[in-house]
């Protein structure tokens, strides 16, 4: 009995154990930030209080790989008070609460600092002429995901200077836009943060693995309250927006549905009511839109997808830029979540486009500079890979353009960009602009730098056919090698002749009747043009002359082949051979077989007309035709060796019958 309560009691603690950990589990996922707090509208409907609801940063549950650390932008203040932008931080003491009634601790100086050089980002880069004031509260929050919230602004509509009327802009944008403090007594924001995380407390961006990088977080929550988010809300499957006030934010004006490009505006009350559930299915809907003009000028002209995930996430959904499409990139400062050990200490291109979008003067991107490249130089028909270029004023956005045109850039440092240059960019030889360009505001494109794509140096193996004869019709020279590339040009004696480009092993030349008049020799080469290129190794193309009725001058061999009757015959073959191998490879045997081809047709009529003449040629032939068998058979050495074996042997019989001459007559 006692074994039977025993494991009844084990069984039960362990479904409390598991039940447990998934309610914890479950408001560890589903919490959102505090609840809204109670909006207030003044009198004449055109000021709301605590309007604005809390926005939250969240840990990145799937962080994805080889995120680089993203530095601030170029030319940037270091401290609030010297930024373009002042901004006045109020930290909530020890005790304290913030705006939802979290309890709120000492914010320690390191956090003070990254909390400061954050907000002096945002003061280099956005232009107001009125203080931005901030509410800052440094918290035990009890999620184990929530990095910080944003939120509890006063919002302003129809105020002198706004752009659009019956709008509501959060109190920062809106002060700035009317150019003082609409109401000096109001926070423009409310920011807190969780003390519970292992914070990095630097600004160097180099956030060490297993910390949370306070200046990014810092930065993301005080772009929600320059105004990054909506007044759109979700329950029950049903969608509003403007508060319970029929009035939109200016941020949802630009927010359209992906039913085509471009959608209908979820503002558009005659697509969709406010409130609806056609509302709510598209706030969930994973495709919404952001039309901005400038955000999509700096997205390449392409509409901004924003995080609308299918579930709604209160404080994460809508007012975030999407994860699967901004989180890897030069863009990732407003995604709903941040990794540990990363940091991104420049909202991007995109962002700053919306910013300008909503309202903002935006401060301009510096114009690049190119000082080097990595390399400078390369053979054509390379196989492509990652350039790297030095130089100034670098951003996020910036791209590389290869003769003018946009390249995969890798953003590695406001002084270093890493270009991925295809194979096809250095398949042909030229002179080729690298430049760098930023996008607006601001921003422009760089001087240039060239990068030389060189022609290689040509080399011929043989030619073919490699004798002409006196007199024939014009031919085609084909030439076999190495390195040729399409405009190679085949000369002859320096000079060009019409080429035609088959492979990077082989081309053809149209050689001329009138090159083939005398008897000569062509130093035959190739030339590939600059840059690079130049001028191959020599080939020798032989011009011979054909002898009257000898069937032919036996490939230039006249006295064999007036010997042997025929240029076919296998003699005069092996003294032809003996030739191309042995003394057209050489400036002394090409001047001998010169000498020879002006002075022995006269001598080779002569032989062919006596048959008396004709044996005591093929007689006197024979020794040579038996060397020049040899060394075409077997080489040089080889023929050396036996000619040396023969004398030697011719010697010792010499010796021997000598020695037997002596022995019988003494």
């Amino acid at each position: 009995m006692i074994k039977k309560l025993f494991r009844l009691f084990c069984a039960m603690l362990m479904v409390s154990l598991l039940v447990s950990t998934y309610v914890l589990a479950a408001s560890a996922s589903d919490y959102s930030g505090p609840k809204p707090l109670t909006p207030q509208l003044s009198s004449d409907g055109n000021t709301l209080y605590n309007g604005i609801p809390a926005v939250v940063y969240v840990v990145d549950p799937n962080p994805p790989p080889n995120q680089v650390n993203i530095p601030p932008p170029v030319k940037l203040s270091t401290v609030p008070e010297k930024a373009t932008s002042t901004f006045t931080i109020t930290y909530i003491a020890n005790g304290g609460v913030d705006a939802w009634g979290e309890t709120c601790y000492t914010f320690p100086n390191e956090a003070k600092a990254a909390f400061n050089a954050a907000a002096a980002i945002w003061g280099d880069l956005l232009r107001s002429n009125v203080p931005i004031t901030i509410n800052a509260c440094w918290a035990s929050l009890a999620s184990a995901s929530t990095l910080g919230y944003s939120g509890g602004g006063t919002l302003y509509r129809n105020f002198a200077g706004a752009p659009r009327a019956n709008t509501f802009y959060g109190s920062s944008l809106a002060n700035a836009l009317y150019g003082s403090d609409l109401d000096a007594t109001k926070f423009d924001m409310h920011i807190t943060y969780n003390r519970n995380f292992t914070w990095y407390y630097g600004t160097d961006g180099l956030t060490p693995a297993g910390q949370y990088d306070l200046m990014s977080v810092v930065l993301h929550e005080i772009a929600h309250g320059l105004n990054f988010s909506g007044s759109m809300a979700y329950s029950g499957g049903t969608g509003s927006w403007g508060y319970g006030t029929g009035f939109p934010n200016i941020y949802d004006t630009f927010i359209r549905d992906g039913l085509a490009n471009p959608g209908n505006l979820l503002t558009n009350t005659g697509v969709y009511g406010n409130p609806s559930t056609a509302l709510g299915s598209a706030l969930t809907s994973t495709s919404l839109w952001f039309h901005g003009t400038n955000a999509m000028a700096a997205n390449s002209g392409a509409r901004v997808k924003m995080y609308a995930p299918a579930t709604w996430s209160s404080g994460s959904s809508y007012s975030h830029l999407d994860y699967a499409t901004f989180s890897g990139g030069a863009n990732r400062l407003m995604v709903y979540a941040i990794a540990s050990g990363v940091s991104t200490h420049a909202p991007g291109p995109v962002t700053m486009g919306l910013f300008q979008d909503l309202g903002w003067t935006v401060g301009n991107n510096p114009v690049p500079t190119i000082s080097s490249l990595s390399q400078t130089s390369i053979t054509a028909g390379a196989t492509g890979g990652t350039l790297t270029v030095t130089g100034t004023n670098f951003v996020g956005g910036s791209v590389v353009r290869w003769n003018g045109s946009a390249r995969t850039t890798t953003f590695v440092s406001t002084t270093s960009l890493d270009v991925s240059i295809p194979t096809s960019d250095l398949a042909t030889a030229g002179i080729f602009p690298v430049t760098v360009f930023n996008p607006t505001p601001g921003g422009g494109t760089s001087g240039t730098v060239n990068f030389t794509v060189n022609n290689p140096v040509p080399a011929i193996t043989s030619l073919s056919p490699s004798t002409a004869y006196t007199g024939g019709a014009a031919f085609t020279l084909t030439v076999t090698g190495s390195n040729f590339v399409n405009g190679s040009v085949i000369q002859l004696n320096g000079s060009n002749r019409t080429t035609a480009f088959v492979s990077a092993t082989q081309l053809q030349a149209t050689i001329p009747a009138s090159d083939i008049t005398n008897v000569t020799t062509y130093s035959v080469r190739v030339f590939n043009a600059t840059p690079g290129g130049g001028t191959s190794n020599a080939s020798t193309l032989t011009v011979i002359v054909y002898v009257p009725g000898s069937g032919g001058g036996g490939g230039g061999c006249f006295i064999a082949t007036a010997a042997f009757g025929t240029p076919l015959e296998k003699h005069v073959q092996i003294l032809r051979d003996f030739r191309d191998r042995f003394l057209l490879t050489s400036s002394a045997g090409q001047a001998f077989v010169k000498f020879y081809y002006e002075v022995s047709p006269p001598i080779a009529g002569q032989i062919a007309q006596s048959e008396g003449l004709r044996s005591i040629t093929r007689g006197s032939l024979m020794p040579f035709v038996g060397m020049a068998y040899l060394m075409v058979t077997y080489g040089v050495t080889t023929t050396l060796l036996l000619a040396l074996s023969l004398m030697l042997m011719l010697g010792a019989v010499v010796w021997i019958i000598r020695r037997k001459m002596m022995m019988v007559n003494p």
